[in-house]
């Protein structure tokens, strides 16, 4: 009977001694399933970011669809494959890759900018509507997706909340504001107060933009009131405007740019002396 419960007890030690032992085992078996499953994943992902690397130096599209099947959640593997495809005017294609981008990068404002853009190319102007509006909620402080909303807006009919979003985009970047005058000018029937009120110049920048597109225009009243609004101007940005003044024949604006420009300390001459250098260039 003893020997028995001898045995018994053996078997129960060695089984205590063997569990953690086991347990040992399980614990490392996973840890080395998990190791090798992290490597393949770490070797899909770096050999996809490799594949899209050469795609987008070659731009081949083939390159660009295996890195896509390498790496699915790649957001820059769909994002290149959507450009190639746009350059291959497969529209689309394009915009399903974009979609998919899109999803794996939800905050990205330059996505949902790209997104709309294909989509306008595609001819989905209401779909492009969206798209652009999404930039615009992300990135409220930049031009472009202002810019793009604004044009999708003009091209869509919603002519007043498109000169809104021009005059926002114009504001946040200077570069844009001729543009924006061409536009409302466009679509204001060339009624140059309807521009004034649309785009709504604050800048001296802003007003002298005005004032030369004006000028041009053969405005030459709104142009001098927004060149006086300039405030001082460089003498190639008053040369510019001289210019349209000359080119549309008003010479009495003219000379009032001319004139407002250059010192002459109470004579009717400048240079009378021939003291200072001649400007041979200088029109009028």
């Amino acid at each position: 009977m003893r020997l028995t419960n001898s045995k018994s007890e053996d078997r129960k030690d060695a089984a205590s001694h063997n569990a953690p032992l086991a347990s040992r085992y399980v614990v490392l078996a996973l840890g080395l399933t998990a190791c090798a499953w992290g490597i393949w994943i770490s070797g899909r992902e770096g050999l996809s970011t490799l594949v899209t690397s050469y795609a987008a130096t070659t731009n081949e599209l083939e390159t660009a669809d295996k890195a896509v099947r390498l790496n699915p959640s790649s957001t820059e593997a769909h994002y290149l494959r959507a450009s190639l495809l746009s350059e291959k005017e497969q529209r689309a294609e394009a915009v399903s890759a974009l979609e998919h981008a899109v999803a794996l990068r939800p905050q990205d404002y330059v996505l949902w900018l790209e997104l709309g853009r294909a989509r306008d190319e595609a001819g989905d102007v209401a779909g492009a509507l969206v798209a652009f509006r999404e930039s615009v909620r992300l990135a409220p402080f930049y031009a472009s997706p202002r810019w793009q909303l604004g044009n999708a807006l003009l091209r869509s009919g919603s002519r007043d909340e498109a000169l809104a979003e021009l005059q926002r985009a114009a504001a946040s970047n200077p570069n844009l504001f001729p543009s924006a005058i061409n536009l409302a000018w466009t679509v204001l029937d060339r009624d140059p107060r309807a521009v004034v009120q649309a785009l709504q110049p604050q800048t001296p920048s802003a007003n002298l933009a005005l004032a030369t597109f004006l000028a041009a225009h053969d405005q030459p009243a709104e142009a001098i009131a927004h060149f006086r609004a300039a405030g001082e101007l460089s003498s190639d940005q008053r040369r510019a405007l001289l210019n349209e003044l000359l080119k549309a024949k008003n010479f009495a604006e003219a000379h009032l740019v001319w004139s407002l420009g250059r010192p002459t300390n109470g004579s009717t001459l400048v240079n009378a002396g021939f003291e200072e250098p001649i400007a041979l260039d200088e029109p009028g």
